[in-house]
């Protein structure tokens, strides 16, 4: 298929809980949700995304061409997406409010753990707009803010600005211990380095 078409996200209805089809959702209309499908490996030749909002797909660029080289299916339609530097961790935030992470060692995606109840973003209408809501208006949509590998390892943050906190986990534990060590009304954050290459967190709050 053309590469251009790769981020050509299909309009396909979303399941909203327990209410069968809503509308089609639009991944690239602001919503309330604040959906990030699209994850980019520092170290490697491919990226992955979400299609239809429930697909995570591993894709290879091929000239002015891309292939599918491998996907799943996810139970919980997927609002954020990021990926290890090396490709091997993808790590999705859902609407259910699950965290889960998957291991694409073996050219296939295996789940290697899953949190329930990791962040606050529990949502049943992934099409709600973001512009109507003054609970986040001019600002990041959604509560999950940052979702974010450290660039050399598989430590995780999280941001959850409807809990305030900032989480980090070790991804690449099968069964990882989030620990939460950030709570003065975190908004955001990122891994940041200076140029000696020291490691650090940049924090964003509310003050």
């Amino acid at each position: 298929m053309p590469l251009d078409e790769s981020l050509n996200f299909e309009l396909l209805p979303i399941f909203q809980g327990g209410n069968g089809l809503t509308s089609p959702l639009d991944p690239t209309r602001p919503s309330k949700s604040g959906l990030n499908w699209v994850a980019v490996p520092a170290d490697c030749c491919f990226f992955y995304r979400i299609e239809g909002g429930t697909q995570l797909q591993a894709i290879k660029p091929q000239g002015d061409q891309y292939e599918v080289m491998f996907s799943i299916d996810i139970p919980a339609p997927v609002l954020f997406l990021a990926s290890s530097h090396d490709g091997r961790l993808a790590c999705l935030a859902c609407s259910d409010g699950s965290l889960r992470c998957y291991d694409a060692t073996d050219g296939q995606f295996n789940e290697r753990w899953n949190l329930p109840d990791a962040h606050s973003h529990n949502a049943s209408d992934l099409t709600e707009s973001a512009s109507s809501s003054r609970e986040v208006a001019a600002s990041a949509a959604g509560p999950v803010r940052s979702l974010q590998f450290n660039p050399g390892s598989y430590d995780l943050l999280l941001v959850d600005a409807g809990r305030q906190t900032l989480t980090l986990l070790h991804g690449d534990s099968s069964n990882p211990s989030p620990k939460v060590v950030d709570s003065h009304q975190a908004t955001c954050a990122a891994w940041a380095t200076e140029p000696n290459e020291d490691l650090f967190l940049a924090i964003g709050r509310t003050d």
